[in-house]
């Protein structure tokens, strides 16, 4: 009786490894990268420019922080970081 609750299982998990399988491949490899913008007394700073450099690479991307200090650089995997 222990043998078919076995074989189950071992079925179970060979069907959704095949049913998973498309779904790791569709994985993306994107991040992002954001922060706020501080002087030395803890201010948010406004319309600082913000430069994002690939050290691999060289590439470089620049953005400004916002009237909070906040930045982002949404899709960092362009620039190959």
């Amino acid at each position: 009786m222990l043998m078919p609750a076995k074989s189950l299982v071992i079925a179970v998990l060979g069907f959704s490894s095949l049913w998973l399988a498309p779904a790791c491949l569709a994985q993306s490899y994107n991040a992002s990268i954001s922060g706020t913008v501080t002087d030395p007394s803890g201010a948010a700073v406004p319309s600082a420019e913000v430069t994002l450099t690939s050290v691999e690479t060289g590439s470089v991307a620049k953005t400004s922080s916002g009237q909070d200090g906040l930045y982002s650089f949404p899709i960092a995997s362009k620039l190959a970081v």
